[in-house]
């Protein structure tokens, strides 16, 4: 056992070895460590002595690569005391202890319900959904499982489609390429769900749900054998997961199409390596072999086959050769600069030179892209560029 560093009074950061893993743990389990820290929390009280929770920390000072190059969670801890000089230290123990009382009330019924559902069963006890959720995730390192353990899943978010089977339990199976433009919602709990391919030979992974859906609108399975999957912006839980299955099961390429901005490339390193901020159990659903489709600085940026004449808002005939129209490109904002600065940090960035190099010239250009804004001059440009750069490889 290594040695405590006692930091403040009431954080503590343990230094182990390794790193944390988070397995899904049946309702028994979960409700003995919850009845086994209440007994040890009683007998400190009844003494007169403070009772600190040991939680894991979940941030990027906690992080490291596994050989398989995912996104571990290391084994540092901070320790929460109930008897806190800081108001805020307080509410957030007391937190904890709330949402455990819930957990146990909830795996005894035998019943499972969403963080959303959740939330509002405590909303007295809480000031918003994501105070609710930081806390949720403390609860789940602290008794060292995963969340669903917990009996409390993620909201239905993000959707899938294309050339896949989606079979689940005893169910009727989904083909999802008849699920129409706004694809089939991915559930709160894939336990039971699993794919039998129809052809396909890549997956697409979409930012942005009005990408996804015009992508569908233009049935692009049928022109090229693919299967599409969205998170609506960063990528829930769940939704990462789906794409780890379908990779781990089809066996095929999976690319990634985000926006040109410092925003969508971390999103899809969250696809490709997991967050600090989901505790041990993000390394289960990242997709290391992910591929970067675009947009890159080259299909923003890059000249057209010919110029093309445009009008412009007085009237005036002009030229743009450019792929997206400067009218359409969006300045840096300090968002933007906070979020590169973080990138710049990320080890991968540092050991791939395409990569870095695409995060360079973004920052060199202080202007940022929208997927959308392709669509700009013809409806359909997005669509043919997915299916060039997939058939000529234009990923990494």
């Amino acid at each position: 056992m290594s040695k405590q560093k006692q930091e403040t009074e009431e954080d503590a950061l343990i230094e182990e070895e390794l790193y944390l893993d988070a397995t899904k743990w049946k309702a028994g389990l979960v409700l003995s460590k919850i009845q086994q820290l209440a007994i040890e929390f009683t007998r400190a009280v009844t003494s007169g002595q403070d009772f600190p929770l040991s939680l894991h920390r979940r941030d990027s000072k906690n992080v490291l690569w596994d050989e398989e190059g995912k996104l571990r969670l290391g084994t540092q801890k901070v320790v929460k005391c109930m008897f806190s000089r800081q108001a805020a230290g307080l509410k957030r123990y007391a937190m904890i202890w709330k949402i455990m009382a819930f957990v146990q009330r909830l795996l005894l019924e035998e019943k499972q319900c969403t963080q959303r559902e959740a939330y509002y069963c405590l909303v007295n006890h809480f000031s918003s959904q994501g105070e609710f959720n930081e806390a949720l995730l403390e609860v789940a390192s602290l008794i060292g499982c995963s969340r669903i353990s917990l009996g409390i899943c993620a909201a239905s978010s993000g959707s899938i489609a294309g050339s896949v089977l989606w079979l689940e339990g005893g169910n009727q199976p989904v083909n999802c390429t008849q699920v129409g433009s706004t694809g089939k919602r991915v559930p709160g709990d894939i336990e039971s769900v699993s794919f039998s391919s129809l052809g396909a030979r890549y997956i697409i992974v979409v930012e942005k749900d009005a990408v996804f859906t015009y992508l569908c609108q233009h049935r692009l399975w049928e022109t090229l054998p693919c299967v599409l999957v969205t998170g609506c912006g960063y990528p829930p839980l769940m939704v990462r997961a789906v794409v780890r299955l379908l990779s781990d099961t089809l066996k095929i390429p999976a690319v990634g199409l985000v926006d040109y901005n410092p925003h969508g490339m971390r999103i899809l390193l969250t696809y490709k390596f997991g967050s600090a901020r989901m505790g041990a159990e993000t390394h289960k659903y990242a997709t290391p072999a992910l591929k970067w489709l675009g947009l890159h600085h080259s299909d923003v940026f890059g000249h057209l086959p010919t110029k093309r004449k445009h009008t412009a808002d007085d009237g005036r005939d002009t030229e743009d050769g450019l792929s997206v129209p400067s009218s359409s490109l969006q300045e840096w904002n300090s968002t933007d600069d906070q979020v590169f600065r973080s990138l710049c940090t990320v080890p991968y960035f540092k050991v791939n030179a395409a990569y870095r190099r695409e995060l360079q010239l973004c920052a060199a250009e202080r202007v940022k892209a929208e997927i959308e804004a392709l669509n700009s001059r013809e409806w359909d440009t997005v669509a043919k560029l997915v299916v060039q750069k997939i058939l000529h490889r234009q990923y990494f």
